[in-house]
C-alpha cells in the first residue's frame, strides 16, 4: 500500500492537471483542436478503471482507519447514528464507490469506441 503522505499529493496533482486541461479547453479552444474525443475518452476511461481498481484494493485497510477517525471526530454528533461509522459500513461504502468508478470507466470506454467509429 502506498503511504498516504505520497498518495494524496499524487492524486491532487492528477486532479489539478485534469481540471486545468478541461478549463483550458473552454478558455482557449485551440487546445482542444489537437486532441480528438476518442483519445480524451480513452485516457479518461483508463484513469477511471485504474483508480477504481486501486480504491477496491485498499478498501479493507482504509475502511478501518477512517472508521476509527470518524468515531473520534466531532462531526459524528451532527445527527447521524453511530451505525454509519462502523468499519463494516464504511467498507461497503468504499466497495460500492469502487464498483461505480469502474462502471463509469467501462461506460467511458464504450463512448470512446463510439467516438472512434464516428471518426471524432
Amino acid at each position: 500500500m502506498v503511504p498516504r503522505k505520497i498518495e494524496r499529493p499524487v492524486f491532487l496533482v492528477i486532479a489539478f492537471v485534469l481540471f486545468a486541461f478541461a478549463f483550458a479547453g473552454r478558455l482557449w479552444p485551440q487546445v482542444w483542436f489537437g486532441v480528438s474525443d476518442c483519445v480524451f475518452l480513452s485516457v479518461m476511461s483508463v484513469l477511471l478503471i485504474f483508480l477504481g481498481a486501486y480504491q477496491l484494493s485498499i478498501t479493507g485497510e482504509r475502511a478501518d482507519a477512517i472508521s476509527e477517525e470518524l468515531a473520534k471526530s466531532p462531526f459524528r454528533r451532527l445527527g447521524l447514528p453511530a451505525r454509519f461509522y462502523t468499519s463494516k459500513t464504511v467498507f461497503w461504502q468504499f466497495r460500492l464507490l469502487s464498483i461505480i468508478i469502474i462502471a463509469l470507466g467501462l461506460m467511458t470506454t464504450y463512448a470512446a469506441v463510439l467516438a472512434h467509429r464516428r471518426g471524432l
